[in-house]
């Protein structure tokens, strides 16, 4: 679970690094899906292309969660 500033995990200590510290802020765009089937056992969001493949059982449990 993230904490107050957003880190989902605890940083690393400073003398853990050999040599230059450096980060980069990834900043994926949100996609709220809109799930379509494209086969008994498989879905996909006609958004952002992302899909799921499995079971035609679970994906239809995931179908339901992501309504």
């Amino acid at each position: 679970m993230p904490d107050k500033d957003g880190n989902v995990l605890p940083p690393i200590a400073d003398e853990t690094f050999d040599g230059e510290k450096q980060s980069v802020k990834l900043d994926f765009p949100k996609c709220k899906h809109n799930m379509e089937y494209v086969k008994s056992n498989e879905i996909r969001c006609t958004k952002c292309g992302v899909g799921y493949t499995d079971t035609a059982e679970n994906i239809k449990r995931l179908y339901e969660l992501l309504k």
